[in-house]
């Protein structure tokens, strides 16, 4: 009935008028305290919980929202679910350029948000139709400025007894681009394991994901980043984009590792698109060497639901997802799609051996440092290999001091094997275990 078309500046029913945004920073605010708070033209009243720097610690997990009967779903079972704060992984509103969607999809997310902290990441619906992530910034601003990030599209901060970091697929990621120096200084220098245990990394594109859809997107950014991971030991990745729910062993560098990080896929969040089990033959890839699945994928399923990670101490963390829908593709499915007969049903065309699971329960155990030295709790801006390098040059040059001074009364005669460094004042031989535990811990803590 309007004149013009779809798209055309000409058509009056195109032109959007955002409605009032309004942004305000609270300071001083103490962990573990509730706050009441209005809002103008509203006779409600809201209240919320400051997280605290606390065990237990809980964590809602989603991705791939949008705004469907599941996303309705999604959003009932977080608040229900309590959390401390609830981080998604991306792909927000689905408004795809159509405006007016950023205020229904507020609408229908107030109903969390309004009670409990959401820390968002942008993902590629934030970016594309020409939403260029300007929507996403004037609605869901992030703390960029506090952790001296130039870009409002990743940032960090302390959350509970996590460091939380959060990164954008969609900015350069390469060594000497913005996002990369940046998580570079993150990592060395307000990363601190002993104010918090946990290490904890936000993206949109999964680095690790064995489904047929969007598989390999992100792998430039794995090839830039992931020694960064690994050196600094991050412990859990969350990731969506792709539609469907996935959990990883330990891994690094495409095999298992025990000293990497736990890669959690929870594009499960209930978008319009369906979940990601048609269009391919067989949605869920198997592994490299034709097993069944790769050897890090623990656990795959393409459905809908909701992942709660609770960190309960400093070594020990239980990941919970539940599935709350299915996407059926049958000759008689509703028009949506939806079906939350969630104990009993399967998605059309999944083929995942996990496909009929309600539910994935699993506890996390970060490694012991003698076992992992990423998991050494270290002074502020050093890693564990960044000690044991300056312990082998401060033992070496007290080794060249003793020798000159000694060598003739052949004080140490000890021989040490490959990978271990020789204290000569002790004379013992000493593994990159030994330097990071007892003795060779009180060592490096005389060095530094």
């Amino acid at each position: 009935s309007y004149p013009g078309t779809f798209g055309d500046y000409k058509n009056p029913a195109e032109q959007y008028d955002s409605p009032v945004l309004h942004t305000v920073t609270l300071k001083g605010l103490q962990g573990g305290e509730t706050y009441e708070y209005g809002v103008a033209d509203d006779s409600r009243t809201f209240q919320f919980t400051m997280p605290a720097a606390q065990f237990p610690f809980t964590f809602g997990i989603t991705a791939d929202v949008g705004q469907t009967q599941v996303s309705n779903v999604t959003f009932q079972t977080l608040k229900a679910m309590q959390p401390h704060t609830v981080l998604l992984a991306g792909d927000v509103s689905y408004a795809d350029g159509y405006f007016p969607r950023w205020d229904s999809y507020g609408r229908l997310a107030e109903q969390l948000g309004a009670y409990i902290p959401v820390m968002y990441c942008p993902g590629d619906h934030e970016q594309f139709n020409g939403e260029a992530f300007v929507n996403y910034r004037a609605r869901y601003p992030m703390p960029s400025g506090p952790s001296h990030s130039s870009n409002p599209l990743y940032w960090s901060r302390d959350i509970g007894p996590a460091h939380v970091i959060s990164l954008n697929s969609y900015s350069g990621t390469a060594n000497g681009t913005l996002q990369n120096e940046w998580l570079r200084e993150d990592l060395a220098t307000r990363f601190d394991r002993r104010r918090t245990p946990w290490l904890v990394v936000m993206m949109h594109v999964p680095w690790y994901n064995s489904n047929a859809a969007h598989i390999g997107e992100a792998e430039l950014m794995r090839q830039d980043m992931e020694w960064l991971f690994y050196k600094y030991g991050v412990n859990v990745v969350l990731a969506g984009h792709t539609h469907s729910y996935e959990r990883t062993s330990p891994v690094y560098n495409n095999r298992t590792d025990p000293c990497g990080p736990v890669y959690l896929n929870v594009g499960d969040g209930g978008n319009r698109e369906g979940a990601e089990a048609f269009g391919f033959s067989e949605i869920w890839l198997p592994g490299s060497g034709g097993e069944v699945r790769p050897e890090w994928s623990i656990f795959r399923q393409a459905t809908f639901g909701v992942g709660q990670l609770d960190l309960l101490n400093e070594t020990h963390a239980k990941m919970y997802w539940r599935r709350h829908a299915c996407f059926n593709q049958s000759a008689n499915a509703p028009p949506s799609h939806e079906n939350f007969n969630a104990e009993n049903c399967t998605t059309t065309g999944d083929n995942s051996r996990n496909a009929t699971l309600s539910e994935d329960e699993v506890v996390l155990v970060r490694p012991s440092p003698e076992r992992c030295p990423n998991q050494a709790v270290l002074p502020r801006g050093l890693a564990a290999e960044d000690l044991v390098a300056a312990a082998a040059a401060a033992m070496a040059t007290a080794a060249v001091r003793q020798g000159l001074e000694e060598e003739a009364q052949g004080v140490c005669a000890a021989s040490c094997g490959a990978g271990e460094l020789l204290n000569t004042t002790a004379c013992l031989c000493l593994s990159v275990a030994d330097l990071l535990a007892g003795q060779g811990r009180r060592l490096l803590e005389s060095l530094v």
